[in-house]
């Protein structure tokens, strides 16, 4: 998935190794690293975002208008991880929740 050319391509290049780590804590409850996926600073992003006057202009500029590749990359990966929390919903499994 490409959402503003390689400033995301390196993101979900990351979100696989971040499927093996979900596997490894539902499995065996080992933890890696709490800090890959930065849903906190990507809400305050797009909460502030929400007062501006364009508030998708607003979020696009604080979330992906830097044009490094791992720029915003916590952020940027809570952006797509979003998916895998909503598919688990959806489906109500925690087991299908990568299975998009």
């Amino acid at each position: 998935m490409k959402v503003y050319g390689t400033r995301s391509s390196e993101v979900s290049n990351r979100l696989f190794p971040l499927q093996k780590d979900r596997t490894l804590f539902r499995k065996y409850e080992y933890n890696q690293e709490d800090n890959r996926v930065s849903y906190k600073k990507a809400f305050i992003i797009i909460v502030a975002g929400q007062s501006e006057p364009d508030p998708v202009e607003s979020v696009y500029k604080n979330l992906w208008a830097n044009p490094d590749t791992y720029g915003m990359n916590g952020e940027r990966m809570a952006f797509y991880v979003q998916w895998v929390h909503y598919w688990s919903d959806l489906k109500s499994s925690a087991d299908q929740d990568w299975v998009i």
